[in-house]
């Protein structure tokens, strides 16, 4: 994890479902949005998919590659996963 700036924190996609959960997990909560690359890290695609969604929070899948689409789902975005 690094941080890049005061709003958002860079994660790594390889990371497996329980390492996510925790760090992801604290960083969200019933309401939020997180903006995630379509073609994702399996593990993490089953935490936003299965879990995060008993919780209260979406998922919003953009195409990585396409800067207009990710810059237009940001603005009221908690998290972007890369």
């Amino acid at each position: 994890m690094s941080s890049v700036g005061d709003r958002f924190e860079a994660f790594g996609s390889d990371w497996t479902a329980t390492p996510l959960a925790r760090t992801v997990g604290p960083l969200v909560e019933a309401g939020d949005r997180i903006v995630a690359v379509k073609h994702c890290y399996g593990d993490a695609y089953r935490f936003f998919e299965k879990l995060l969604p008993r919780f209260g929070v979406t998922v919003e899948y953009v195409d990585g590659s396409d800067i207009d689409a990710v810059e237009k789902a940001l603005p009221t975005a908690k998290l972007l996963y890369l």
